[in-house]
């Protein structure tokens, strides 16, 4: 398959850059943030003096200080209390912390890239959240030819036989993972099911060192599922973007020159951004 995936719907970072380079650019404004990055990257616990500043940026003093008095007017910036130095205020706090109130991964923001996923690969691909201890599919779409797994919004699956479940699973602590197998009702679907809390130890460190977990039969022969991870500003799993279908095909798709394993992580990749996440 040689068509290659769109995700310009989400930006990417680079290129949510390039848009930033204004062929018009307020120049002082633009002193204005380097001073404010100069705080979020130098500042002091007993903060900084107007000096510093105007050296490390090379600045002149009197434009540093208009800058620095109306961020204080503003209230992004404050005086040190029995100084004249300065520090970040709780303001730009305060307001840093209106953008995970303002963020979801709505369907306006998904449902693009789960569509070019699944028209691209003729696979069932959907978008899962953890709740009350299972996987739920919020999001899904199928092939309009080849297997159709039927997932619906709502579907609700079991975390230790899903590649989505297990995803989950790979955050929480040995302790939980013990009491999840003593308190849930664990049920055989196929000879491939994880059973034991050892067991699945062992599939969590090979998750953890992959960066995604696959079902590989355990919820119904002859189906494999590929699943990655859409983390937020915590490095939280907030949710799983997987991809499902017949097992020699997604084993074959999986395979070292295919595009799927690529295009999964990049769709992840924008979500993640799209939620805070800038990691690796």
């Amino acid at each position: 398959m040689s068509t290659t995936l769109n995700t310009e719907q989400l930006p990417s970072i680079d290129q949510s850059q390039s848009k930033r380079e204004n062929k018009y650019p307020v120049l002082t404004l633009e002193k204005a943030l380097d001073i404010i990055n100069f705080f979020k990257y130098h500042g002091k616990p007993e903060g900084v003096s107007l000096t510093e500043i105007c050296e490390f940026l090379d600045m002149k003093k009197s434009s540093v200080h208009r800058i620095l008095n109306t961020l204080l007017k503003y209230n992004y910036i404050e005086h040190f209390p029995g100084s004249k130095k300065y520090r970040l205020s709780w303001e730009l706090y305060y307001i840093g912390n209106t953008i995970p109130q303002r963020r979801s991964l709505s369907p306006e923001i998904c449902m693009p890239i789960i569509n070019q996923l699944c028209s691209k690969y003729n696979e069932s691909i959907n978008m899962s959240i953890l709740s009350n201890d299972e996987a739920v599919v919020i999001y899904c779409a199928e092939p309009s030819i080849g297997v159709k797994l039927s997932n619906t919004i709502g579907d609700r699956q079991p975390l230790y036989a899903t590649a989505k479940g297990k995803l989950f699973l790979s955050q929480k602590s040995e302790k939980y993972i013990f009491d999840y197998y003593e308190n849930h009702k664990i049920e055989k679907y196929t000879v491939h099911t994880i059973t034991t809390p050892e067991k699945m130890l062992e599939e969590i460190s090979e998750i953890n060192e992959l960066h995604y977990a696959m079902d590989r039969e355990e919820h119904f022969l002859g189906i494999t599922c590929v699943s990655f991870p859409i983390k937020n500003f915590n490095n939280e799993i907030i949710a799983t973007l997987s991809c499902s279908g017949i097992t020699q095909n997604i084993n074959s798709m999986m395979n070292e020159g295919n595009d799927l394993k690529s295009d999964l992580i990049n769709a992840c990749t924008e979500l993640s951004h799209h939620m805070g996440y800038f990691g690796i």
